[in-house]
């Protein structure tokens, strides 16, 4: 890795964390206009239902009167709500999902490492023959860079 063009340890690091954060940013995007629907949603219904309470009461007024009325409503209220409390305990007891897995930037990473130095070992051998490095340690990389690739 060549420390004076940007491709050096901190360079790969740096586009590897942008790249995991933009994957979690386009998860919570996704999150953020789902919710933003569900509420736009809710509103709506929230302003229909009010219009229908009124027309029901009104409706139910005329035929058994105020007191009774007042009653009905209420009681439909009750059921609703309570109902609703139980789908709502029952949603929050489920498992949220695990965030996205960094193998791809792992994938990313083995690339960036491994082809610059696969391609100055296949580009220059006799070049390492002048720095002095023995057979032992040109073994030992040659594993290190099979692992990776692996």
């Amino acid at each position: 890795m060549s420390p004076g063009n940007g491709t050096g340890w901190s360079g790969a690091a740096s586009v590897l964390l942008r790249s995991y954060v933009a994957d979690l940013a386009g998860i919570a995007v996704g999150y953020a206009i789902g919710v933003a629907l569900v509420v736009g949603g809710v509103l709506m219904v929230l302003v229909g239902v009010a219009v229908g309470v009124v027309a029901l009461y009104h409706f139910i007024e005329l035929r058994v009167g105020p007191e009774l009325a007042y009653t009905i409503v209420d009681g439909g209220f009750l059921v609703l709500g309570s109902i609703l409390l139980l789908a709502g305990t029952a949603v929050k007891r489920r498992r949220l999902p695990s965030p996205p897995s960094a193998r791809r930037q792992a994938d990313a990473a083995r690339q960036v490492i491994i082809r610059p130095a696969a391609m100055r070992l296949a580009a220059g051998v006799d070049t390492v023959d002048s720095v002095g490095v023995d057979l032992a340690t040109r073994l030992m990389a040659g594993a290190a860079a099979t692992l990776l690739f692996a």
